[in-house]
């Protein structure tokens, strides 16, 4: 599964339910990536993970440097309490980060920064410290 060429993820773990034309939850509670899964190339990541069940997501493996596009990533991933980051994961140069984290009422960051539905774009895509709150856990 090499991705190293890809520079569009749109919607790809997400779970749409057709018959309710809305998010629904799948299945899927747990992703490994691999050393072959790059993302250094990647422009939108929009509804990447969407509607999923999972309750922990490292992408700590994950360069965002050239991605543009984050709306909705993590949208309605109610489960979700823990999204370890390394420091390659920068939303820099995201335009568009719109409802990034809409209804994650269980996301805690790595410094207990809790879920707050006033926070739900790129302001806290960013690992959680007593100075600057965000809703990722540093993974080194």
């Amino acid at each position: 599964f090499d991705t190293a060429y890809v520079t569009n993820m749109y919607a790809m773990f997400t779970s749409w339910n057709t018959e309710l034309s809305s998010w629904g939850n799948s299945s899927l509670t747990k992703i490994i990536f691999g050393d072959k899964f790059k993302t250094s190339n990647v422009v939108v990541m929009n509804t990447m993970f969407a509607g999923q069940l999972m309750t922990e997501l490292d992408l700590s493996g994950f360069d965002t440097d050239s991605v543009t596009d984050m709306f909705h990533m993590f949208d309605c991933c109610e489960e979700l309490k823990t999204i370890y980051v390394s420091n390659k994961f920068t939303t820099v140069n995201v335009n568009n980060s719109a409802n990034m984290f809409y209804n994650d009422i269980n996301l805690v960051g790595g410094n207990g920064t809790i879920y707050n539905k006033w926070r739900v774009d790129k302001e806290y895509a960013r690992v959680d410290t007593a100075s600057a709150p965000g809703y990722f856990t540093l993974k080194q």
